[in-house]
């Protein structure tokens, strides 16, 4: 015969439970502020140059040489949204019109600019055409050509002196920019151009 023999032990136990929560930040910006150097709403002779912004906190002033006559007005609008709408009336070479402007950071993660192209040139699609700050981009406008050296057939130019590749906004502060646009000898009496910049703006630590 066998027999067994034994203490029986009761095991008492607590379970731990981690919980965890996590809330994600948001990547927004939008125009806050911008401004042109011949507003149609006043008088002042058209610009001869694209001319220097000073940028100062709530206000932009513009510096450059002017013609002797009022021809030609540029207004802007869509602040507090995310698209710029730049118009120019009564256009002719040698015209420049400037905008200056801010991006804000209205998210809660800093971002960086990631990239900053042309588009599109009269409403079609171009591939991507990176800018870079301090260049000036000739267009041609039928052939949606865009050399960066002046060419005959060039309807009109862009030109953005400020922003560039990889610099950051922190939340709810501001990046100042500017764009001149300066008519062509290419460009051809009562036409109209237009073209599309588009600029993104990421996450910072993934610039």
């Amino acid at each position: 015969m066998i027999a067994f023999s034994g203490v029986t032990f009761a095991l008492w136990s607590k379970t731990l439970t981690i919980q965890g929560t996590v809330n994600t930040g948001t990547v927004d910006a939008d125009f806050d502020y911008a401004i042109s150097n011949d507003p149609p709403d006043t008088v002042s002779n058209d610009p001869e140059e694209c001319g220097s912004w000073d940028f100062y906190v709530d206000s932009m002033k513009w510096t450059g040489g002017r013609y002797s006559k009022d021809v030609a007005s540029c207004s802007v609008s869509g602040v507090g949204t995310q698209t710029l709408v730049i118009t120019i009336e009564n256009a002719y070479p040698c015209y420049y019109a400037s905008v200056a402007f801010n991006i804000t950071n209205t998210g809660t993660v800093p971002v960086k600019v990631k990239s900053l192209k042309l588009v599109k040139i009269n409403g079609t699609a171009v591939d991507g055409v990176d800018l870079t700050n301090c260049t000036t981009y000739y267009i041609d406008v039928e052939n949606l050509k865009n050399e960066t050296s002046p060419f005959p057939e060039a309807d009109f130019s862009i030109h953005l002196s400020e922003l560039a590749i990889g610099q950051q906004i922190d939340p709810d502060k501001e990046l100042p920019g500017d764009l001149c646009i300066h008519l062509e000898q290419g460009a051809t009496q009562d036409s109209t151009y237009s073209f599309e910049i588009e600029i993104v703006v990421a996450q910072w630590n993934e610039v």
